[in-house]
């Protein structure tokens, strides 16, 4: 937590610290930690380390593909297509109904023009997403990347009606649409 809230303030050299302190202390690897510090090493442009924490996040937890969906976040980023499909295709494989996962990869196949793929790819995450009122807010954020890229104008508007509804309640609606993990420390906040 103390680490989310050093992130939080723009402090990611200190939040790494902290972690790495955390992990030694554990002795023994922690996914949630480890991804939390590859995403901070990204925030700090340091992409090689951020890639090593992903990747040993992901050794450290067989069940969870967020530490891989947010290594292929950071390929997709960097231009890096096939790489990134790569990575989802790991977290796809431990979490074989990631809606956003599915998306991304249809945007990387986009990207390398492969169009019939991208299409498929496509199809697929619009039958994964649920229902927008049931979606944290980052899915929300993927939901609405596919329904633009999808041209779906009922699910584009459906997910705007949310995020407006959202936004009356006094939700975020500017909260992190690739980092779950830092929404309960945005909770607290309000």
């Amino acid at each position: 937590q103390l680490a989310r809230l050093y992130a939080e303030l723009g402090q990611h050299e200190k939040a790494v610290d902290f972690l790495k302190v955390a992990l030694r202390l554990i002795n023994r690897p922690d996914a949630e930690m480890l991804n939390l510090m590859g995403l901070y090493y990204a925030d700090l442009r340091d992409f090689e380390r951020a890639e090593k924490a992903y990747l040993a996040a992901d050794e450290a937890s067989p069940a969870w593909g967020g530490p891989m969906f947010n290594l292929g976040v950071q390929r997709w980023r960097q231009g890096k297509h096939e790489g990134a499909i790569t990575a989802l295709g790991v977290s796809l494989a431990k979490e074989p109904n990631s809606a956003p996962a599915k998306t991304l990869t249809a945007r990387c196949l986009e990207a390398l023009d492969k169009k019939s793929e991208a299409q498929q790819a496509k199809d697929d995450a619009g039958t994964s997403f649920g229902s927008p009122a049931q979606m944290e807010t980052w899915e929300l954020g993927w939901y609405e990347t596919w329904a633009k890229s999808a041209g779906d104008g009922k699910a584009t508007d459906a997910a705007a009606a949310e995020r407006a509804k959202r936004l009356a309640k006094g939700t975020l609606a500017g909260e992190q649409v690739i980092r779950p993990e830092l929404r309960p420390a945005l909770e607290k906040k309000r």
